[in-house]
């Protein structure tokens, strides 16, 4: 295999493709145990297809993408666990749905509820555990709010110097 700068594998195998092999790899791993980490990994899969995909494709790629999301969500849930990487990815999935015309399945209320309790935990783990992911977790929810707020240029300001503060941490 040759190597492409910064480490990217050179295939001759199209974008799409390689996503679509990841998937079904990992259709393959869920079927034998189903994860958090796996569901996440599917829903990120799902994610980088929707970047890459044209319209009806885009569409459907958000609808796994929330799917698979909200499935690691709703386990960690069960588990009494909140975690902000599937919580946020849904919340950006469920937004994007909707530009794309499909129906969100998260109120805007409950998407509101969701950040206010993310960034609450966000604070609490952080003063016990300083790291980035704790750190980022507040700019994020404040751009999911933006994003479904239609305010993002309006807050863009605050956003970037929000993450700037962030990665310093």
């Amino acid at each position: 295999m040759k190597l492409k700068l910064y480490g990217t594998a050179i295939t001759g195998k199209p974008p799409e493709q390689l996503i679509q092999e990841a998937i079904n790899d990992l259709d393959r791993l869920l079927k034998f145990n189903k994860s958090v980490e796996r569901l996440c990994l599917l829903g990120s899969a799902y994610k980088r297809k929707a970047w890459i995909a044209p319209g009806p494709q885009r569409k459907e790629s958000l609808a796994k993408m929330a799917r698979y999301f909200r499935e690691a969500q709703i386990s960690n849930e069960k588990h009494r666990l909140l975690d902000s990487f599937p919580t946020l990815n849904l919340l950006a999935a469920e937004i994007l749905l909707g530009w794309y015309g499909g129906t969100p399945e998260v109120s805007p209320a409950d998407l509101k509820g969701l950040c206010e309790q993310l960034r609450a935990y966000a604070v609490e783990m952080y003063q016990q555990e300083p790291n980035f992911r704790n750190s980022i977790t507040m700019p994020e929810c404040d751009l999911i709010l933006a994003l479904a707020g239609n305010t993002l240029n309006e807050q863009k300001r605050l956003l970037v110097d929000a993450y700037r503060h962030a990665m310093k941490h």
